[in-house]
């Protein structure tokens, strides 16, 4: 099991042609060096880590058509947990792909649309993971 946290402290750049335009310097911050390409790792990474820390989850279940997908996927490989990514039909197939094979999560393809796909998600994660905290009225 990989140690908290799983994201890279990504660097800020000066971007010339930005500063000279605006004529005030302009940092871009490089988040697509992260693990999973996006600063979504940071939040996600950080909530699956808590969430075992402290509610004792033992698998996640995320509806995501991207980013947020391979972020929880991501953090709970290295934390050595099952995952499902519940993507809408419209996720191209190389991503199910990706989240499949690299990052070793079921992959359930569901709703023409991602509002479908939340909705579902919600439903599995009151049904699966029925920590006390979660209810209907918090969802």
């Amino acid at each position: 099991m990989m140690q908290y946290p799983f994201h890279i402290e990504s660097p800020l750049l000066l971007s010339r042609p930005l500063t000279n335009h605006i004529g005030i310097p302009v940092y871009l911050k490089m988040d697509s060096l992260q693990p999973t390409g996006s600063f979504k790792i940071r939040g996600l990474g950080y909530a699956c880590w808590q969430a075992v820390k402290e509610r004792g989850a033992t698998s996640f279940v995320c509806a995501s058509g991207g980013n947020a997908g391979f972020a929880v996927a991501y953090a709970g490989r290295c934390l050595g947990l099952p995952v499902t990514i519940v993507l809408p039909e419209s996720t191209p197939v190389h991503i199910r792909h990706l989240l499949a094979s690299h990052e070793q999560a079921n992959v359930i393809v569901h709703g023409l649309s991602l509002i479908r796909t939340h909705l579902m998600n919600i439903i599995e994660c009151y049904i699966y993971l029925s920590f006390e905290e979660i209810n209907v009225e918090k969802i």
